[in-house]
């Protein structure tokens, strides 16, 4: 009754000593697994969320690019648009900063190496007057206002550049938070398959079988009401020869 009560074969150590040191070893490497996948699990949503967010940012360097290849075109422009293509220009990366700063999954940031400081790294050559060159590095933050590869005066060329290499940049993370992703996905399934197996051979050894618990119980209680049955069979049967002793005495 306790096995069918409790859906367990070993309720205590001494229903099976050496299954019961099995039995909490496996619950012990069970939980470790499910602590495992926990891990894991939410690990692949801060990947979904830092994959999102790059992917917005991509988008943004897009339509940044558009701007620049309409500002190329600047002699059939008048200032007006181009200080319109710079305002655009200029939320754009305003915005892509601020998404870097201000995005957070699970206390983490999902765009901290995404600062415009920090993409689109070019290396820009100039000619000085007497004759020397000197390079700088460019990054999209220079395609803001005042910056040396604004939209209104500044370098259009490298500018385009700096857009490119930003766009790999956010390209090249991306791909990497994917290959994380597969890589986390294949330890799931593989943690999933291991924990499977082990709860199943726990349950071979701790838990009731149903069935045979069930048998055995209707067994004894039939055993029981037998043995109850003949018992008043006997008692019956001894009344009865008592009853013939005692009138035969009588009789005599």
């Amino acid at each position: 009754m306790e096995r069918l009560a409790t859906g367990k074969r070993i309720n205590r150590a001494a229903d099976d000593p050496a299954g019961s040191i099995i039995t909490d070893k496996l619950t012990g490497d069970i939980k470790s697994l499910e602590k495992q996948i926990e891990g894991y699990t939410r690990e692949l949503g801060y990947l979904a969320a830092k994959d999102g967010a790059h992917s917005a940012v991509g988008d943004m360097l897009v339509d940044l690019q558009g701007l620049v290849v309409s500002a190329a075109n600047r002699g059939a422009m008048s200032k007006e648009e181009l200080d319109a293509l710079q305002l655009q220009a200029n939320s754009i990366i305003g915005t892509i900063d601020h998404l870097a700063g201000t995005q957070i999954f699970n206390e983490q940031k999902l765009l901290d190496e995404a600062h415009s400081h920090q993409l689109g790294e070019v290396t820009v050559t100039t000619e000085n007057p007497d004759g020397s060159t000197t390079s700088e590095t460019k990054t999209l933050a220079d395609i803001a206002n005042g910056g040396d590869l604004n939209l209104r005066d500044g370098d259009l060329e490298a500018a385009q550049e700096a857009i490119e290499a930003a766009i790999a940049d956010v390209a090249s993370t991306r791909g990497a938070v994917g290959a994380r992703g597969q890589d986390l996905e294949s330890q799931i399934r593989t943690s999933q398959s291991e924990l499977e197996n082990l709860s199943a051979t726990r349950s071979q050894i701790a838990d009731a079988d149903y069935a045979l618990e069930i048998s055995a119980m209707i067994r004894t209680q039939t055993l029981q009401q037998a043995s109850i049955f003949m018992m008043q069979m006997m008692m019956q049967s001894g009344e009865q020869v008592l009853g013939l002793i005692s009138g035969t005495t009588g009789n005599r």
